[in-house]
């Protein structure tokens, strides 16, 4: 995960916002899980694995029309 960030950081702006994005959605992610499930489980994990696919999908569209 070095690597990738350190990638995102050569990129510019988008891959800042990109990676920012990603920390954004564990975030959600963790405490989301911790609040109302009282841990993580598998589910959750595809659920969140499907949701942060899809916003960084969206996010490289519009970027790149940026």
């Amino acid at each position: 995960s070095v690597v990738v960030s350190c990638g995102f950081v050569f990129m510019g702006w988008r891959g800042l916002v990109t990676m920012a994005l990603g920390w954004c959605m564990f975030g959600f992610y963790y405490f989301f899980s911790k609040k109302l499930f009282g841990g993580i489980t598998g589910d959750l994990a595809g659920w969140f694995l499907t949701l942060t696919e899809t916003l960084l999908l969206l996010w490289t569209v519009v970027g790149g029309l940026l």
